[in-house]
């Protein structure tokens, strides 16, 4: 709890003094999906090893939410660190993007790298309810950005990568082990508001 503070209150002051630098701030809502299945799976064990497992696989959507600044680097390069928030029925995610892109008139292009820290986790089976918590993971992926005067428009792709997640819990005296795997595509587009 305390190490998220901390990283908190770095990316907030790392905001500020890079907001000094900034052309503009930012704010992006976007909606996205993951392109291939989300696969989770748990099993259920007592003492004398009597038992079931079950899996499932789901498209995932979510919800985004980030802050950030557009600084100009050189010539048409620029970068745009971010952090944000991501949400769906598995899990909420928070992150840092760090995308730098080449603008070319009315369109802004280029790679990005993600780190992700999900909490809240939460697979729900039968009567139990398996929460995973603090797990990290990271992304890599390509943003384009249409620049209006007004509102932009936001489409990318990412990769996640490092995100297969294994908890093992004992509760009267019966043994679930889970298995969450998040990794594969992800896409999203959304709107960008400018300050």
């Amino acid at each position: 709890m305390i190490i998220k503070i901390i990283i908190r209150k770095i990316v907030l002051v790392g905001l500020l003094v890079s907001s000094s630098f900034a052309n503009e701030i930012f704010i992006d809502l976007t909606l996205g999906h993951s392109l291939n299945f989300i696969s989770y799976s748990y099993t259920l064990e007592d003492n004398v090893g009597n038992g079931y497992s079950n899996g499932f696989e789901e498209i995932e959507f979510n919800l985004g939410l980030r802050a950030g600044v557009s600084m100009d680097m050189y010539d048409s390069f620029g970068v745009e660190p971010s952090i944000g928030v991501t949400t769906s029925y598995l899990t909420n995610i928070y992150s840092l993007e760090l995308p730098v892109l080449y603008s070319y008139e009315n369109i802004k292009f280029g790679p990005l790298i993600r780190y992700n820290y999900l909490t809240n986790i939460g697979i729900k089976y039968l009567d139990n309810v398996v929460k995973i918590e603090d797990k990290t993971s990271y992304s890599l992926g390509v943003k384009a950005i249409i620049v209006t005067s007004k509102i932009d428009y936001i489409f990318s792709y990412e990769y996640m990568l490092n995100a297969v997640y294994d908890d093992e819990s004992i509760q009267n005296n019966k043994t679930t082990t889970t298995q969450l795997n998040m990794e594969g595509s992800y896409f999203s587009f959304g709107l960008r508001v400018k300050f």
